[in-house]
């Protein structure tokens, strides 16, 4: 366990004073290897089991949209960039054409 894990963890345990027990702020204030070790127990860890898969879910649910959207973004980037280098090379091919002519006399 790292530093910031065993910070956060700290964090946790003080936060979950303030939130009620199996709330969604309480699953959302868990920590990744809290929810490991609910699931690692399996179904003999009681009403934990399904809500910290339920959270493990969520959590996977919104990293792959956030990977989704970055991306996206990125394609988008990759585009634009095409777009500009056959511009350029567009705009290179006339400008190379009429030097070749006017330089091969």
């Amino acid at each position: 366990m790292t530093l910031e894990e065993s910070l956060a963890v700290g964090a946790a345990k003080t936060d979950s004073d303030s939130h009620e027990p199996y709330s969604v702020d309480w699953w959302e204030s868990r920590t990744a290897t809290q929810l490991r070790d609910i699931i690692n127990r399996g179904f003999a860890g009681g009403p934990e089991f399904p809500g910290a898969v339920a959270e493990i879910e969520r959590r996977a649910r919104e990293e792959t949209r956030r990977l989704r959207e970055l991306a996206a973004a990125e394609a988008l980037n990759r585009t634009r960039r095409k777009k500009v280098v056959r511009g350029i090379a567009a705009a290179a091919l006339p400008i190379a054409a009429l030097l070749t002519f006017w330089f091969g006399r």
